[in-house]
């Protein structure tokens, strides 16, 4: 089959994310594949070429009818700004596959537990960033919930990354009376990286670590959270390790609300460097506000990690029932740290088995399985 990928922007994180998993892995199953993008800063991935076009031109039939592919995967979220490349497809007689999250531009009416503004800090910052983000995702979705449900009217088939995702689109699409897109909408998870599944050297024995991995300067991430938490739990004898933009400044006020706290700050690392300090922690912290998929999280599971984190939708997924790690109730932060505390406890009481984790996850997760998958989902288009 001749495929095409396409997703607003495609730098180096993209390379290790879903986009480029997915497009390597189908390559490996025969498929030839092009990735379409509006940013990038390379031509070529892998042996894959990619192709820049402008807005414009991705809203053109002719351009469209002239590119030598059957089917579009379209990362668009369901966001208004990919309604017309959506109906050039649809004219040029393209297959078209939707790719969706569960924090993208959804339909509503949301799942009560979607909009998540009750048991958060009382902050006036906060309170502000909730008020906004109800407004986001109530207000101006069921605005334009019409228009995203003939993206999905006008698609061949869907994929959003978790079931509880899954459970709160279908929801949408029942109360519009539409309940026949649900059936065009599976669940499909994101794959981790090569480098990832394909390490079978997951050490039982682990050190009290604590990894947190992250862009913590981006709201979802909860930063102001992360440092609530730390600052509040007792770590003695166990260590923190913050990857990810801001790592240092979190360092420094962490070491000025508790200065006997063990920590290590990285700023910047190479994907591949990644899995080694995963390998020998045991519990990947992500206090986040909102997620999509988290492919960090996903990536330290298949390392061995368990998961403590907030009663988000992947994370459901993750956790399976608190047998691979541990959520809180709401997003307070006094709940937030009994979820912490209780992995900090199981580790201690002996209850993970590291290598097992990591072999339940590599299988669930592995490239192999996800393209199998959406391969599955082509043959039946």
């Amino acid at each position: 089959m001749k495929i095409g990928i396409f997703i607003d922007n495609f730098f180096e994180p993209q390379k290790y994310k879903d986009p480029g998993v997915i497009a390597e892995s189908l390559v490996n199953l025969g498929h030839q594949i092009t990735i379409y993008c509006f940013n990038t800063n390379s031509l070529e991935f892998n042996g894959i070429a990619i192709k820049k076009v402008s807005n414009r031109i991705s809203q053109s039939i002719p351009f469209w009818e002239q590119e030598k592919i059957d089917y579009l995967i379209l990362y668009s979220w369901l966001s208004l700004r990919f309604s017309n490349l959506i109906k050039a497809l649809k004219s040029a007689n393209k297959k078209i596959i939707l790719k969706l999250d569960s924090d993208g531009h959804l339909i509503s009416p949301l799942k009560p537990t979607y909009l998540r503004t009750i048991g958060r800090s009382n902050a006036p910052k906060q309170l502000i960033i909730h008020a906004l983000r109800f407004l986001q995702w109530s207000v101006f979705a069921s605005l334009n919930s019409k228009k995203r449900l003939n993206q999905l009217l006008m698609s061949d088939a869907a994929i959003i990354e978790s079931p509880p995702a899954l459970i709160n689109l279908k929801y949408s699409c029942e109360f519009w009376g539409q309940e026949k897109l649900g059936k065009k909408i599976i669940f499909i998870p994101d794959p981790v990286s090569f480098d990832i599944v394909n390490d079978s050297n997951i050490p039982s024995q682990r050190e009290n670590i604590i990894i947190c991995n992250g862009r913590w300067g981006d709201k979802q991430k909860n930063k102001s959270g992360l440092i609530s938490v730390l600052s509040s739990v007792d770590l003695s004898g166990w260590k923190l390790i913050i990857i990810g933009p801001g790592a240092k400044k979190i360092k420094a006020i962490l070491l000025k609300k508790k200065k006997d706290i063990k920590i290590e700050a990285i700023e910047k690392i190479d994907h591949h460097l990644i899995s080694g300090y995963l390998k020998k922690s045991k519990i990947f912290f992500a206090p986040s506000n909102h997620e999509s998929f988290n492919l960090a999280a996903a990536e330290a599971l298949c390392c061995g990690c368990s998961l403590a984190g907030t009663p988000l939708e992947s994370f459901f997924y993750f956790t399976n029932n608190n047998l691979y790690g541990s959520l809180s109730k709401n997003f307070n932060v006094f709940e937030i740290a009994k979820a912490l505390k209780n992995e900090m406890d199981k580790w201690n009481q002996g209850k993970y088995q590291p290598q097992e984790t990591s072999n339940y996850w590599r299988e669930q997760l592995s490239p192999k399985n996800i393209s199998n998958k959406i391969n599955d989902l082509l043959k039946k288009l």
